[in-house]
């Protein structure tokens, strides 16, 4: 990436990378629903980012820049026809780390009976099909406020869409999302 005409400088791209990554990650994941293509998408961020280093005013932070980037990203990957006929829906206890073992993360807690973990586990696993299944508008907002916790303000600079558009689209989502799961919680 190095040589780049209009690209920032590297070792503090690098640093960009390194703390953020992670992240933009995991909300692309939950976002797209794949981990094959949470990283590509990712990746294709950080490029999109480094590209236009030049470009960057500084009237936002970094971080809020490139969640924009990689949910943007996300969003487009998320409309095209192609993929909407190929998605399929993950788990949000899933395997974040990209490698090809289909091993589960889990935590030992002996609080919990074996039937308690079970019903948690189908009801972690409804709630990330319920979250899937969401408009890909509506699903943004929601995976940025209530599963990483950004704020009104940052999501809509994020999304570039005014604070009033960012809380009606997390009360629709939340909306869909209670109907889908009423049963379940």
């Amino acid at each position: 990436m190095t040589g780049e005409a209009g690209a920032g400088d590297s070792p503090d791209f690098d640093a960009l990378v390194e703390a953020y990554q992670h992240k933009l990650y995991n909300t692309v994941l939950r976002m797209v629903g794949n981990a094959e293509d949470a990283l590509d998408i990712v990746q294709d961020a950080f490029m999109k980012a480094y590209r236009s280093m030049d470009k960057f005013k500084g009237q936002s932070r970094v971080y809020t820049w490139l969640y924009r980037i990689a949910v943007n990203t996300a969003l487009s990957f998320r409309r095209s026809a192609a993929v909407q006929m190929s998605r399929k829906s993950i788990s949000l206890d899933d395997n974040p780390g990209g490698d090809d073992s289909d091993s589960k993360r889990e935590v030992a807690d002996e609080r919990y009976e074996a039937s308690s973990a079970v019903q948690e586990d189908e009801t972690k696993e409804k709630i990330a099909e319920a979250i899937s299944r969401l408009e890909p508008d509506l699903r943004a907002v929601v995976v940025l406020r209530d599963i990483e916790e950004l704020s009104y303000e940052e999501i809509a600079e994020i999304l570039e869409v005014p604070r009033g558009t960012v809380k009606s689209r997390l009360h629709r989502g939340r909306l869909v999302l209670r109907d889908e799961l009423q049963e379940f919680l």
